[in-house]
């Protein structure tokens, strides 16, 4: 015998569960159908997601800065210790970056006298400590 699971009985589990996570548990469904049911039904989700970090400079910056030293990305991994990997998929805005790897980033360009602009810009110059 089909047991089928009403509207109703999704939006109570939903409103008493509060994430599709714990719905799809609890209504013995895969995640991706907890998904599709709660669309169509038109439940507004409770979002809480992924925040993107911020940092003091974008990827292009980061990339602009490391080309206008004539570094390689083994340059300046190496100078950093940030692996490769997570400079070029930064810098090609593929991936993120955690803090840790963005103060890596910072204080190896700080070194060399680069200091990253509000307007999406750098400058060069004096190397001075950040705030």
């Amino acid at each position: 015998m089909t047991n089928y699971i009403t509207d109703e009985e999704i939006i109570k589990a939903y409103q008493e569960e509060g994430t599709l996570h714990k719905l799809a548990n609890r209504l013995g469904i895969s995640y991706p159908t907890a998904v599709s049911w709660t669309t169509n039904i038109g439940i507004k989700l409770n979002r809480q997601g992924y925040n993107i970090p911020s940092h003091d400079f974008t990827n292009l910056q980061c990339r602009h800065a490391r080309e206008f030293l004539k570094m390689t990305r083994d340059d300046f991994c190496s100078l950093s210790k940030v692996s490769k990997t997570a400079l070029r998929e930064f810098e090609l805005g593929k991936a993120n970056i955690r803090k840790e790897t963005a103060n890596k980033i910072l204080a190896a360009f700080e070194v060399m006298g680069i200091r990253f602009n509000a307007d999406g810009t750098f400058s060069h110059g004096q190397s001075t400590p950040r705030d």
